[in-house]
């Protein structure tokens, strides 16, 4: 089993939660609204890109690091917030700000932190 699949609730509430807030982050104009390429759609390669991109990412982090399971969680919403909604936010101070955020209350919550811990090892087995 694909370890993502076991995540796709998590997932699932990460999606929500972040498009809330890009849409409050719009709504007060503290972000752009996104241009969506011509002919464009959200086939299941987004998913595919998530977990390359979340597993090439903590390839090149330290597991002994103190700090790891913050930069792993970093590293997820970043990789998942790109693939799903595209790379235009990536360069926007709001969103950098808005992956610290989302990633420090997934690793608040303590089912959550412990359903990342088990991914980032699934992920890194391989």
């Amino acid at each position: 089993m694909d370890p993502l699949d076991k995540a796709s609730k998590s997932m699932e509430i990460l999606r929500l939660r972040l498009s809330e807030n890009l849409e409050r982050l719009r709504a007060d104009g503290r972000l752009a609204a996104p241009q969506a390429p011509a002919g464009s759609a959200r086939p299941e390669p987004a998913r595919q890109k998530a977990r390359l991109a979340v597993q090439k990412r903590l390839d090149t982090l330290d597991p002994n690091d103190p700090a790891f399971a913050e930069r792993a969680a970093d590293a997820f919403v970043e990789s998942v917030l790109l693939a799903e909604f595209g790379d235009e936010f990536s360069n926007d101070a709001n969103f950098r700000q808005l992956i610290l955020d989302v990633s420090r209350e997934m690793r608040l919550d303590p089912a959550m932190s412990e359903r990342l811990a088990r991914l980032f090892a699934e992920l890194r087995a391989g």
